[in-house]
């Protein structure tokens, strides 16, 4: 190698999320989380709440 090359500097792998993502990922949990609770609230089975909460998320990515 040429004396006048400069070295090549080690680049971190890239978070393919980013922060924003992870924000993203956080505030969807802590909603499905709170639809969740306010389903239970309301007199909702626990299979029956998830079932709700399956069936949006499946509706929801189409």
């Amino acid at each position: 190698m040429n004396e006048n090359t400069p070295t090549p500097k080690h680049t971190p792998t890239p978070n393919l999320l980013g922060e924003a993502g992870m924000g993203q990922i956080t505030q969807g949990a802590i909603g499905l989380h709170e639809l969740f609770t306010s389903l239970m609230d309301a007199g909702f089975p626990h299979d029956d709440a998830l079932h709700i909460i399956v069936e949006l998320l499946k509706h929801g990515s189409q």
